[in-house]
């Protein structure tokens, strides 16, 4: 070419590799320019792409985050709630006995009273005394009394400070607790109290719960075990969590597995894996998926091989190996209790239920502290400025630094009034005191002596007290409002925000349906149930659907989209227990709408729907581990992949020179090394370094050798009935290109060839396009690329060129107008001159001067869940939204085709030269004997044509 390539037809050999992509020169834009503010309607394909590679997938996917969610189960939640059930029975069963105790470690009476008789942040029940065990080991751990479990205890009973010594060593709480630490770890037989091997024993024997401390189970007595599987402890389950549990109740043989559950249940976040046996790792377990149901099949010598596999790679048995499988498929596949064909939509739900549970526990972490401190700070704030107090005032001058400090101080100009924020700091630091961190932060910060912040600090203490009696009376709370109120009255009726305090409204702060707007960048979406419906919900209700028995656990949040999806709305609310069948619908929108950016179809500004768009979705889903419902690391059957070069050892693509057969001359022979088409991209692999490696996948119904060219060239003597073959790299498929007509490309005569439309038609019209996966169920006019891209991707050609009068119904096109009227003025139809794919091929040489690859891009949706109310043309095979325009050129300026075709040029003119030469010698010649003739005859005088004359007329 120009540049001084060449593809090895001077000094290769037959064949040349090369690891680079040719470069094509596109065409002139001729599109309509559209104004940057224009508003466009488009439909979210990277969201639908992302939300089919996530959720139709293989059982290994569904299986590690729900054996994460038994493990994180097993280690946090397991310990506290058997020492919690192990006190409560052992020794709160006598009240008056356990109350006079605490009056011993310093409680008044009537503390004492209330808090053994308390069910809610008391003693009451064990599953409230659970807090206070998980209070205890917080406080171990961080030495800190203002943890977040034992701050919600101590504003439930106002703050009373004797509480904070019942978490010190030698009360009689603390010593309860290490009676019930001693007591598991002799029957666990463990040296220390350590919650990962608690969790191992548990899955493993299920000894925790049947041996619990203070003999309330003994495992071989007597006595019934309260609580056999944690299942009974823990009802968020809805699958039996021990391994031999699971093994009684499918009837399957006892397996042992104490001496391999700690390696099964590793957490492996590191490559490459020094653990090939952790469950937790999604090429481990898909490993031992598919190893063991080839082992289990009839034993040939490759199906052996499995079998010693899974006994070398995971130190498992045959019986071993099965237990596991079926324990990894009961997480898997979550049951449902009555008939339907749930495994339609259990994809959809598990990763639905992990994105909505990531969503609400953030958020209404943020608003459960911004309900009360929030509100609190706000209302300071607006005290301050409405009595023009500035902080300079409050500090004093010598101190006055402090008010400029970015983290902790404020201002009330308007300029600043986003400061109010940081009194947030200050009002903790009153209420908790010296010990607190907020304290400390100020402090720290060298701004304020000790006597300065305690007076000031006392100043703020005050303000806020009479804060909290006009909170209590305006929003009709019982002497003081508690954490719970005020976090319920806002989640569930938007009271704060919306039924605002004489104060607040004097500063200008106006009515709102969500916290969202007090904090811009503090919350993701408003998360607020009356932000997305009419109806409230009351503080009652609210707190059974706000707590980590119910939504704010994976696992009832699956079951509820899953009974969703079934579309019985009468069995889903009996199921939850919902008053009406109404909330059904309302739930299920305010799940979905608190998943960040989840939606099919987004307006935004043209400049932004095209350039530079963040979708808010992706960037939720990005920012998740895979526990979480985030991105997969690798799966290429699912997610969208393509072929990358980013290696050295890529595989190269292997051309034909021409050297033996100018004929093969471009011809491709392998792309990435195969002479196959098949996809060559990433996969899992535990043992490589960043956990993936580079492998071939089968994308066609049977083996498809490659065939065709790139499009440069196709041989000399290109006749108008030849077929000819172009390989589409990005497609991973070849076409065929049939002559049209002749044309001029510039001032060459050239054949014009275009897509052959048969290349487009299903099964039912050319049975051969069936390899290609052009079924009897799609459309005529459509490639499918599903199998390359992985999701419900077709291309047709733009606007949908040669399709099926029932395809070009689905979507109508029209040209852009910015008129006022209508948008809709000017309809488009498809047509060949700007819709083809063509390839202007001079005959002689078979050198494509001019070559358009345009395809345009559809993802096809169905009529489901999420796409309730669609038209499609056909009943059954969906709608095909068009996404983006695939577009390849390659043109030969005036000044290549001089100088590649200058010989061809002066031999086609020296070849015309000569024929009309020819052409004007021959008539001169017959003109000459003509007129020689008529010459002779009247030198003669013949008498007529038809008469000649005889001797007798000389």
């Amino acid at each position: 070419d120009e540049n001084g390539n060449n593809f090895g037809q001077e000094d290769g050999t037959d064949l040349v590799a090369y690891n680079y992509q040719l470069d094509y020169v596109p065409l002139k834009n001729n599109g309509t320019y559209i104004d940057e503010s224009t508003p466009v309607t488009s439909f979210n394909v990277p969201l639908y792409l992302t939300f089919l590679g996530l959720t139709n997938n293989q059982p290994p996917l569904y299986a590690v985050p729900n054996l994460y969610d038994v493990v994180m189960a097993f280690e946090n939640d397991l310990p506290d709630m058997v020492i919690a059930y192990g006190i409560y029975k052992n020794y709160l069963q006598n009240s008056t006995s356990v109350e006079e105790k605490l009056e011993n470690d310093g409680l008044e009476k009537t503390l004492a009273e209330k808090l053994v008789g308390d069910s809610t942040y008391g003693w009451g029940s064990w599953k409230s005394l659970r807090k206070w065990v998980t209070s205890i080991f917080e406080y171990r751990n961080t030495k800190s009394i203002w943890n977040g479990a034992f701050e919600n205890i101590m504003d439930y009973f106002d703050n009373v400070d004797e509480l904070k010594g019942l978490l010190h060593d030698n009360s009689t709480f603390s010593n309860w607790v290490d009676e019930a630490i001693s007591d598991i770890k002799t029957t666990c037989n463990i040296s220390t109290f350590d919650r990962s091997e608690l969790a191992s024993i548990q899955w493993s024997t299920a000894l925790v719960t049947r041996n619990l401390p203070f003999g309330l189970g003994p495992v071989n007595g007597t006595q019934t075990a309260p609580f056999p599987s944690f299942l009974a402890m823990n009802e968020t389950f809805n699958f039996l969590p021990e391994i031999p549990f699971l093994l009684k109740y499918l009837k399957l043989p006892e397996a042992d597995y104490t001496q391999k559950a700690s390696k099964l249940l590793e957490y492996c976040l590191t490559y490459p894996k020094n653990n090939t046996q952790s469950m937790l790792n999604i090429n481990n377990i898909a490993n031992l998926f598919i190893d063991w149901l080839s082992c289990e099949k009839n034993k040939t010598r490759q199906e052996k091989e499995a079998c010693q596999q899974l006994e070398r790679d995971y130190g498992l048995n045959q019986i071993q190996s099965m237990g596991l499988f079926y324990y990894l498929g009961s997480l898997a596949n979550l049951p449902i209790e009555w008939e339907g064909n749930y495994r339609m939509t259990d994809g959809y739900s598990m990763m639905l239920s992990r994105w909505t549970r990531r969503s609400i526990v953030t958020e209404t972490n943020h608003l459960r502290n911004d309900a009360v401190w929030g509100l609190y700070s706000k209302m300071l704030y607006c005290n301050y400025q409405n009595e023009s107090l500035s902080c300079e005032d409050l500090v004093g001058t010598s101190a006055s630094k402090v008010c400029s400090d970015p983290t902790i101080g404020w201002s009330i100009t308007d300029s600043d009034s986003d400061t109010w924020t940081n009194l947030e700091v200050w009002i903790k630091a009153s209420k908790k005191g010296p010990d607190s961190l907020e304290y400390q932060s100020i402090y720290d910060s060298g701004y304020l002596s000790k006597q300065e912040l305690t007076e000031t600090l006392d100043k703020i203490s005050n303000a806020t007290s009479e804060i909290e009696k006009t909170v209590a009376e305006f929003y009709g709370c019982l002497g003081r409002c508690t954490y719970d109120e005020l976090f319920f009255m806002q989640w569930g009726m938007s009271s704060l925000t919306l039924n605002l305090p004489e104060n607040l409204t004097q500063c200008g702060v106006k009515s709102s349906k969500t916290m969202k707007d007090w904090y811009k960048s503090r919350y993701q979406v408003p998360i607020e149930w009356t932000y997305y419906s009419e109806i409230e919900l009351s503080p009652f209700l609210a707190e059974q659907f706000i707590n980590y028995e119910a939504f704010l656990n994976p696992t009832p949040l699956r079951l509820f989209y899953n009974y969703y999806f079934l579309g019985n709305l009468t069995k889903t609310a009996e199921f939850f227990g919902l008053p009406n069948i109404d909330l059904v619908p309302m739930l299920y929108n305010y799940f979905t709408k608190i998943i960040p950016g989840f939606s099919f179809f987004v307006t935004a500004p043209y400049g932004e729907a095209i350039v530079n768009r963040i979708d808010p979705f992706l960037s939720f889903v990005h920012n998740l581990n895979f526990y979480e419902g985030g991105y997969i690391a690798a799966n290429p059957n699912t997610t969208l992949v393509s072929p990358t070069r980013d290696t050295i050892d890529t595989p190269p693509d292997v051309m034909h020179t021409g050297k033996s057969d100018s004929s093969d001359t471009r011809l491709y022979y392998k792309y990435y090394g195969s002479e196959i088409l098949n996809m060559y991209s990433k996969s899992l692999n535990a043992y490589a370094e960043g956990g993936l490696s580079y492998q071939y996948f089968d994308i066609w119904a049977e083996n498809i050798t490659l065939k065709g060219t790139d499009g440069g060239f196709f041989g000399p003597r290109v006749d108008q009935e030849d077929e000819l073959k172009v390989f589409i790299s990005s497609i991973l498929r070849y076409g065929s290109i049939v002559y049209k007509d002749k044309t001029k490309y510039d001032d060459l005569d050239v054949y014009h060839f275009v897509l052959d439309p048969e290349d487009l038609k299903t099964e039912e019209e050319v049975p051969e396009n069936a390899k290609f996966y052009q079924l009897k169920n799609g459309f005529n006019g459509f490639m499918n690329i599903t199998a390359q891209i992985g999701g419900p991707f077709f291309l047709s050609l733009p606007r949908c060129l040669y399709c099926d009068e029932k395809a070009k119904d689905m979507i109508e096109y029209y040209a852009y107008s910015d008129s006022n009227e209508s948008y809709l003025s000017t309809r488009i139809y498809p047509h060949q001159s700007d819709g083809d794919s063509y390839a202007e091929i001079e005959p002689l040489t078979g050198v494509s001067v001019g070559l358009m690859l345009q395809l345009q891009t559809y993802a096809g949706i169905y009529r489901d869940y999420f796409f309730k109310n669609i038209y499609e043309t056909v009943p059954g095979k969906g709608l095909y939204m068009p996404y983006y325009t695939l577009r390849r050129s390659s043109n030969y300026t005036q000044s290549q085709i001089d100088d590649t075709f200058k010989t061809l040029k002066l031999a086609l003119a020296a070849k015309k030269w000569v024929f009309f030469s020819g052409i004007i010698v021959g008539s001169a010649f017959m003109l000459t004997s003509i007129m020689l003739g008529i010459y002779i005859y009247r030198k003669r005088k013949f008498g007529g044509w038809k008469s000649p004359r005889t001797s007798k007329d000389f």
